[in-house]
């Protein structure tokens, strides 16, 4: 045993000795027995954001301080970068692709002390921070959610959902890297970005409300106009997490009408699968079968009825159309009506 021990510490201080002689970059060594002592680091740059890239936001949970957003290749699945985010963070991307915004926030004792809320401009190519812009007001923390945080389509303004105490929205001025003020939205909430001055929301009493703002002066100055009955807040199940194309400001409203009487089977719910597996990245929301319906105005028909929806993107109405054409109720007899979702401009 002495001798297994003495080998042991003989071992250790040779590692001391390598260590210090590696720090002191000693002249005597022959030249072959000599390490280089700097890693040598390089740099690397993402591709220019395109559309097959995915950001996916990993809020962490339950360890919500310890988030992260990672950056993955659609196409392939591969992840090109990471980066980390703070307490229930919320995410977006500038329009032209160029910036990443992260909104997070900090407490000076990790998680008690004094808060700081922050938009963090990252640099969308090698995931540097460019700036940290202050939110003075704070904003609503809740688990993290799509239209807590959202960019107007020319990527000037960051729109922030707050509650201090009622319900508001942040304007932030990322151009200039400064707050521009808030817009009272009382008893609605999220933020749906719609034009370079202009959002909605939706209410608790099923309303829409719709908010235009002019940050180019000292102060913020700010209209809305609020649409009743847009939806049954009791009973229609609205999806806050809605999508639509925010350069052409359109969406493509699929329902599908089936034969009165038509049940589903295992053949045919294969069908559907494929179809909508076809679609890619058209369908931005696969939607839900109807199992009670009701019928509004004139349906001209007494041999179908409502059987689902779904929500793609498209180009174009003649793009849509061709999708829609592969529905599999047009092979029982059945439809499909298709309609171009779009806001209404409040002024």
């Amino acid at each position: 045993m002495k001798l297994a021990w003495g080998a042991l510490l003989l071992a250790a201080g040779c590692a001391t000795l390598s260590a210090r002689a590696l720090v002191a970059q000693p002249t005597d060594l022959d030249p072959g027995a000599q390490l280089p002592l700097a890693e040598q680091h390089t740099v690397a740059k993402l591709d220019p954001t395109n559309p097959r890239r995915l950001f996916v936001l990993d809020t962490a949970f339950p360890a919500a301080e310890a988030a992260k957003t990672y950056v993955l290749d659609g196409a392939s699945g591969a992840i090109e970068g990471m980066f980390n985010q703070a307490y229930w963070p919320n995410f977006a991307v500038s329009p032209d692709g160029s910036e990443l915004y992260a909104v997070d926030s900090y407490w000076e004792k990790h998680t008690r002390g004094k808060r700081s809320d922050y938009i963090v401009v990252r640099d969308a190519r090698t995931l540097e921070v460019k700036a940290d812009v202050p939110l003075p007001e704070g904003r609503l923390l809740v688990v993290s959610k799509k239209y807590d945080f959202d960019v107007t389509p020319d990527g000037r303004y960051g729109l922030t959902y707050n509650l201090a105490p009622s319900t508001e929205v942040t304007v932030t001025d990322l151009k200039e890297r400064k707050p521009a003020g808030s817009v009272s939205i009382a008893g609605c909430g999220l933020v749906y970005a719609q034009g370079p001055n202009r959002f909605s929301s939706l209410c608790s009493d099923g309303a829409v409300l719709t908010a235009s703002f002019d940050a180019s002066g000292t102060n913020l100055t700010s209209s809305t106009k609020k649409v009743d009955g847009v939806f049954d807040a009791g009973n229609d199940p609205a999806f806050e997490h809605s999508a639509w194309d925010k350069k052409d400001g359109k969406l493509y409203l699929l329902t599908y009408r089936g034969k009165t009487g038509y049940t589903p089977s295992p053949e045919s719910a294969a069908v559907w699968q494929a179809w909508f597996d076809g679609m890619g990245d058209t369908l931005v929301e696969l939607g839900q079968p109807v199992r009670d319906t009701t019928r509004l105005g004139n349906c001209a028909s007494d041999t179908t009825a409502l059987g689902g929806y779904s929500i793609i993107e498209a180009h174009s109405l003649d793009a849509a159309i061709e999708i829609a054409s592969g529905c599999p109720h047009l092979g029982y007899d059945g439809g499909v009506e298709l309609g171009v979702l779009g806001f209404a401009d409040p002024s």
